[in-house]
This record gives structure tokens, C-alpha cells and sequence, in this order.
């Protein structure tokens, strides 16, 4: 059975198909991205952002709670990971 898209290319190995041509390595990469549909990448992270404010505020409840009910728990809690030495 022959494969149409492979005719080309059918018994070079996966080597040959990487050009050695360096004359065109001037011209600057193409991006095709975002593609038509998708936002733009300042959308992207500004939604980003957005999302991660929104799990903040709603953390802020709990950590509250938490340092109205027990404050020395969650004080000890904090000193403690802040005093243990970063890994190297």
C-alpha cells in the first residue's frame, strides 16, 4: 500500500529531511500564533491575572477565620516554613 502524502519522501531516513542550508537563517522565525478565534496574548494574561485576584479574595475568608480562631497556630505555622532553609 502506498501513502500519498509520503511518496516524496518514502525511503529517506527522518536525517535527511533537516535541511543544511544555513542562507535563509536570516530571515526572522514566522509565528502563526494566536491563531484566527483565539485572543490576544495581553487578553490572555490580564484574564491571568484576573483569575488569580479572584482566588486570592477568596482565600482571604479562610486565612481571616483561621487567625481569629486560632492566630498561634497559624503564626507558628508561617514561622516555621519561613525559617526552614531553601533546598540548594
Amino acid at each position: 500500500m502506498r501513502w500519498p502524502q509520503f511518496t516524496d519522501r518514502q525511503f529517506s531516513p527522518w536525517v535527511a529531511l533537516v535541511s543544511a542550508d544555513t542562507a535563509g537563517a536570516a530571515a526572522p522565525p514566522v509565528s502563526h500564533f494566536p491563531l484566527p478565534g483565539w485572543p490576544a496574548q495581553s487578553t490572555v494574561e490580564y484574564l491571568t491575572k484576573l483569575i488569580v485576584l479572584g482566588l486570592m479574595l477568596l482565600a482571604l475568608p479562610y486565612l481571616v477565620g483561621a487567625l481569629i480562631v486560632k492566630p498561634g497556630a497559624v503564626l507558628e505555622g508561617r514561622a516555621g516554613a519561613a525559617l526552614v532553609k531553601p533546598p540548594a
